[in-house]
């Protein structure tokens, strides 16, 4: 995953403004315990893009990790209000 981690990030350098690149590069730093940088990776990409739902769920499982269960709960929560169905 570092190496995952190093490839979103020279991707992002070229397209700073992909909440992809940037909620696939929070997702990196989850699987190796960098659970602050994905935080912060998934708050940059919600304020890209306040519909991407991936950005939430994995921003929501990273403030689980460190105890921060309300504010996990209210990611989970806006995930849920913009896909009721998934």
């Amino acid at each position: 995953y570092l190496g995952a981690v190093e490839h979103y990030s020279i991707a992002i350098a070229k397209n700073p403004k992909s909440a992809v690149y940037i909620a696939n590069r929070a997702m990196a730093h989850l699987k190796i315990g960098n659970y602050e940088l994905a935080e912060a990776d998934c708050s940059k990409a919600i304020q890209l893009d306040g519909t991407y739902v991936k950005a939430f769920l994995r921003r929501g499982a990273a403030r689980a990790v460190a105890g921060n269960y309300l504010e996990s709960l209210m990611d989970y929560e806006d995930a849920l209000r913009l896909e009721p169905n998934n």
